[in-house]
């Protein structure tokens, strides 16, 4: 009865305009609403009248995830302002990643075709800017349709020192940058790096391809 809601729930779900994300999610939630319900005594046959019936619910929350998707459209970037050199930390999975540097002294974080923005930890904190995916999405990361993309852009005139790069299936470009530490490990992905200047490389791969193209560094 536990696996028979949480499949009709899916199903339902699946109707909706919801992301595979958004409803990978979703179920998690309502599988760890449903131990705990357990837990307190409550039987199975009593599911539905506890959390509401699957259709019934599939759609309210089509609803809420499409409004709070409305109120965040129109945002499609972050800023950041360094004041001396910096570290750059950056965990993705499915999203493709370019970085590239620009005038100015801000730090620009543009994404395109990201769902839920909200749900990414992306901040600057102790000299650091970072950006990871949610928890829940790298647990199933395989499952997921369609691809995401970070074009960060970084300022000419202020140093970076490290930069630290783990994705999985996404591809990406490293242009015109210049570090003291440079440090990526992709699964499936393809980069190409242009003009890139590293003291200190550390580049690994398992299933992906690397370009270079005018890539300088000392070790």
């Amino acid at each position: 009865m536990k696996m028979k809601y949480i499949e009709d729930l899916k199903i339902e779900l699946s109707k909706t305009d919801l992301t595979d994300y958004e409803i990978y999610e979703i179920i998690e939630d309502f599988q760890e609403m449903i131990n705990e319900a357990l837990e307190q005594g409550v039987e199975e046959k009593d599911f539905e009248a506890k959390f509401g019936n699957p259709r019934q619910l599939a759609s309210e929350l089509g609803t809420e995830y499409n409004e709070k998707q409305e109120k965040s459209e129109g945002k499609s970037n972050m800023r950041f302002s360094p004041i001396n050199n910096y570290n750059i930390q950056i965990e993705l999975c499915n999203e493709d990643i370019n970085l590239d540097v620009i005038d100015g002294n801000e730090i620009l974080v543009d994404f395109k075709g990201v769902k839920r923005i909200k749900d990414y930890e992306i901040n600057y904190v102790d000299s650091s800017l970072v950006i990871k995916c949610p928890k829940k999405y790298k647990t199933n990361i395989f499952n997921f349709k369609g691809k995401s993309q970070f074009n960060i852009f970084l300022p000419k005139n202020i140093m970076v020192d490290s930069i630290n790069i783990i994705n999985i299936n996404g591809d990406g470009e490293i242009k015109e940058l210049i570090a003291n530490k440079f440090k990526i490990k992709v699964t499936n992905g393809d980069y190409r790096f242009f003009d890139c200047n590293f003291a200190l490389s550390e580049i690994e791969t398992v299933n992906g391809d690397y370009e270079f193209k005018n890539y300088k560094g000392e070790k």
